[in-house]
């Protein structure tokens, strides 16, 4: 004999519109929303741990990581936990960075000899043992001292070295320097010498990146995967994001400036040479200043945070990988497709071990 549905079972309507509602907002970056309504619905069955783990992910999602992890902290009790403790290990890390970032060093020692207690055997977790001894030398050498100016943009090594991250943030400014070359040239009056102001830009770059190479290694970080890409630099500043931290705002900086480098006219002229900018496709009158190939925005909000690879590509097709990288036990690859829509549409996607854990577009019709 069935049991009829009640409020907050699984079968009832409004539940199901609440959980509707949910995943609505976090597709369109509404974490407090998403909060709110799983929230609501934990509350009506606490033991329904897919509501749960959703819930964990949305306040997640909204910076909330001390709540994150107490719903991951239940989860990964229960006998049907699934990924839970893995979700649960990646957020206490997550929050120990942060309270670092934030000199809060009492709460930051506290939740890293918890992580020692709850994941002994995590490699991981046992780089953080000299960060929290870092951390009681540098309270007991200045009791109370506050952040130190520009920390802010910095976590710690292995070593117990700050890693700063300012040498990344000065090459995702690199492309700039084309310009001010190209500019300085057209002033002389010798034109637009393309590939010397590329030269320049490249060359800034490298040396940037070499030193921020010996920076990590110096600061106790493995860069081996890193060595090889200092002349790929958007690959490398975001691989660099998965081993040092720091996040992907650099990369995205970098080739967003690097595209405006390039197709910018100074003294008359683009960077991008003659021939190629003869042979660049024009839009066609009749497209309306949209473009009518790529992934449309209907595609995209079918994709939902837990997909497969395999799953996501036969909504929107097959991307182009932009950046891989693996780090204690997790592969994050990121992938980029074309868009319909706005000139420039497109939207990206990134994977962590096969599953879908973000998304981003623009100008999607």
């Amino acid at each position: 004999m069935s049991t009829p549905a009640g409020p907050g079972s699984p079968g009832d309507p409004a539940s199901t519109w609440r959980f509707d509602r949910a995943q609505a907002a976090i597709d369109k970056g509404q974490f407090e929303v998403a909060v709110r309504e799983l929230s609501a619905l934990v509350a009506g069955d606490p033991h329904r741990n897919e509501w749960r783990s959703w819930l964990a992910h949305a306040l997640e999602c909204a910076g909330r990581l001390d709540e994150a992890l107490a719903q991951w902290d239940y989860l990964r009790r229960q006998p049907d936990g699934g990924d839970a403790e893995a979700r649960h290990l990646r957020c206490a890390l997550a929050l120990f960075g942060r309270l670092q970032d934030e000199n809060r060093d009492d709460e930051a020692i506290h939740l890293g000899e918890l992580l020692q207690q709850w994941y002994p055997s995590k490699r991981e977790v046992g780089v953080i043992g000299p960060q929290i001894a870092a951390m009681r030398v540098a309270r007991k050498r200045v009791p109370g001292a506050g952040a130190l100016n520009g920390e802010r943009m910095a976590s710690r090594g292995s070593s117990g070295t700050t890693i700063r991250h300012d040498l990344v943030w000065v090459a995702a400014f690199a492309p700039l320097t084309a310009l001010l070359v190209n500019f300085v040239l057209a002033q002389i009056g010798l034109g637009t010498i393309w590939w010397l102001s590329l030269i320049v830009m490249l060359a800034l770059n490298g040396a940037v990146l070499s030193a921020d190479l010996r920076h990590l290694a110096a600061a106790g970080l493995n860069v081996a995967s890193l060595k090889g890409w200092i002349v790929l630099i958007p690959v490398y500043l975001f691989s660099r994001a998965g081993v040092a931290g720091g996040g992907s705002g650099p990369g995205v900086v970098w080739c967003v400036l690097f595209i405006v480098t390039v197709a910018a006219p100074i003294g008359g002229q683009s960077l991008l040479p003659s021939d190629l900018r003869d042979a660049a496709p024009s839009v066609p009158p009749s497209s309306g200043g949209y473009s009518q190939d790529g992934v449309t925005l209907e595609q995209y909000a079918q994709l939902r945070p837990g997909m497969t690879e395999a799953e996501a590509f036969a909504i929107v097709g097959t991307g182009q990988e932009v950046s891989r990288s693996e780090m204690a036990g997790f592969v994050t690859v990121m992938y980029e497709w074309p868009g319909s829509g706005a000139l420039g549409a497109n939207m990206n996607a990134v994977f962590q071990n096969g599953r879908l854990v973000q998304k981003a577009e623009f100008g999607l019709r």
